[in-house]
């Protein structure tokens, strides 16, 4: 995990454990390795490397296979 404070937080649960629980929080599955909390979405960059740039300027990268469910979820959030 990392937090807005630039702190890392290992945990010993995979993805899959936390996904359930974080889906009712805001939080989306945007790659196999990446679940991103919605309300640090800053903007998309669309393109080829289809990403997502969070509040701390990270840039995280959305999945070909996630791509249009996310942007679904994006128009009806």
């Amino acid at each position: 995990f990392f937090l807005t404070n630039k702190t890392k937080v290992i945990a010993t649960k995979t993805l899959k454990d936390y996904e359930e629980t974080l889906l009712k929080a805001n939080f989306y599955r945007i790659h196999k390795s990446h679940i991103i909390n919605l309300a640090y979405l800053v903007n998309l960059n669309k393109g080829f490397d289809f990403s997502v740039v969070m509040s701390d300027d990270s840039i995280v990268e959305v999945s070909h296979r996630r791509k249009p469910d996310f942007l679904k979820y994006l128009e009806t959030a």
